[in-house]
């Protein structure tokens, strides 16, 4: 019987596992994962099941990012009857959402009117179904009057659903399917004869397979570090995100009701959690390193901003508590997904804040890629390989501006407000030439740095492996 272990306990895993599991074969599968799921990016997460709210300006400039967004829309037809056929056990089914709601407020600057716009500029290029909606007709939204939104969207093919609820009942299903499940953390693989043969973990346990999922979320490199590999696969930073559950005295907020992602994190969201509590998010710090617990910073912003910006009502509200999760982020910020040269090793990481959303069509790739089948979607997958140079597909006039204009935008969420002066453009053009000189320093002429990635450049956390 073939042996299969998947080396991280997350989305990416079990809704792998479940594919393996539903393949029918006779297949031994491990689960290797800390039960508490620390930095689990999942667990953080609404989650919703976004795809055209997750666009911003520019979003599908290029080939690739339209490759991955065709990938983010399979996924959510996938989500709404994902769970269908599957048995129920000790942990009951998930229950998807459908219905999504998009504010375009003025609390922050234009870069929210160009996002917003940009939402609606690809809806009509895609066809996708929506309807402009007046904002006293979104249930549950009571914003301030500073905070209110000018204009406002619903998509009804947008969702939302409990994540943590998702990942309890595919480990309550999987385990109804002999799948074994292991509460530890694995060190580094073991390879012999070109192959992996076994891995070590944390508790100093060997465990050998005949394949192995490499999914660890944002410890990815840490364990490719440990294991001396020789593989050509770029770095997974750490991206924490705090979200923060809430339990108001009433419960009308029926859908996920959000802003467009602003300022280098995900703007402003909330989505139902529970029958009684909501979840509101999120913030995005990225480092080489994951945050233990929720900076102040971030829980204080993300709660000021639901109480000024969804509902006011708010601020009686019971304060449940925080869920942090660490994104894999790559240093280029696209996906790594499939084999590598190692023949019995499959990778999925640097999936960001995508993984959970797309999990039902990487799932199938990587199911389809274990056992050498063709798969129909797999052409969307060619430039998310693991060993592949690191993508440089943004100009860096485009990039510098872009940096710029996100820095201004977290500013104005984080309370600034600019004198009646020049001295806005003065420090626009400040930072302007700061992020030309962190480009020179990094050798970066022809390419541009992402944005969410400026800091880690400027700080010299990335000059000297992605200089050139």
């Amino acid at each position: 019987m073939k042996k299969v272990i998947f080396i991280g306990n997350g989305i990416l895993s079990l809704m792998t596992a479940l594919r393996l599991s539903q393949k029918k074969e006779q297949v031994n599968i491990t689960i290797i994962g800390p039960f508490d799921r620390e930095g689990c990016a999942s667990v953080a997460a609404p989650a919703m099941l976004n795809s055209f709210a997750e666009l911003i300006k520019g979003s599908l400039d290029n080939e690739i990012d339209r490759k991955k967004f065709k990938i983010s829309r399979l996924a959510g037809k996938r989500w709404k009857n994902l769970f269908e056929d599957l048995e129920e056990y000790s942990v009951a089914k998930p229950q998807p959402a459908f219905g999504t709601y998009v504010l375009n407020n003025t609390t922050t600057d234009k870069l929210d009117d160009e996002n917003f716009d940009a939402i609606l500029a690809y809806l009509e290029e895609f066809k996708e179904e929506y309807e402009l909606v007046n904002k006293d007709q979104i249930p549950g939204y009571s914003p301030s009057s500073q905070g209110r939104a000018i204009r406002s969207l619903y998509m009804k093919n947008e969702g939302f659903v409990n994540s943590e609820s998702v990942l309890d009942y595919l480990v309550d299903y999987l385990t109804n399917q002999g799948v074994i499940f292991i509460d530890d953390s694995v060190s580094k693989l073991i390879k012999e004869e070109e192959v992996i043969s076994s891995l070590k973990t944390e508790k100093g346990d060997i465990y050998i397979a005949d394949n192995f999922f490499l999914s660890p979320g944002a410890n990815f490199s840490k364990i490719i570090d440990n294991s001396n590999l020789n593989l050509n696969i770029q770095k997974i930073l750490y991206g924490s995100g705090v979200a923060v559950e809430i339990k108001p005295k009433e419960m009308n907020l029926t859908n996920c009701v959000r802003t467009p992602n602003r300022g280098m994190a995900c703007g402003i969201y909330s989505a139902p959690r529970t029958e009684e509590t909501i979840f509101i998010g999120a913030s995005n710090l990225i480092a080489n390193y994951g945050l233990e617990h929720g900076m102040l910073t971030s829980v204080e912003s993300l709660l000021k901003s639901a109480m000024e910006q969804i509902n006011t009502s708010f601020y009686n509200a019971g304060f449940v508590g925080t869920k942090l999760g660490w994104r894999p982020t790559s240093e280029d910020t696209y996906p790594l997904l499939g084999k590598t040269k190692i023949p019995n090793l499959i990778v999925a990481t640097g999936t960001k804040r995508d993984g959970f959303h797309m999990s039902p069509i990487i799932s199938e790739y990587l199911i389809a890629l274990l056992f050498n089948e063709k798969y129909e979607h797999t052409s969307l997958f060619d430039s998310f390989k693991p060993e592949r140079e690191i993508i440089r597909n943004i100009s860096r006039e485009k990039a510098i501006k872009e940096i710029v204009a996100h820095q201004i935008s977290a500013m104005y969420q984080h309370d600034f407000i600019p004198p009646k002066s020049n001295m806005l453009n003065d420090y626009i053009e400040k930072l302007t030439v700061e992020a030309n000189e962190v480009h020179d320093k990094v050798g970066a002429k022809e390419w541009g740095i992402p944005p969410e990635l400026y800091a880690m450049y400027k700080g010299g956390y990335l000059a000297c492996s992605c200089a050139g």
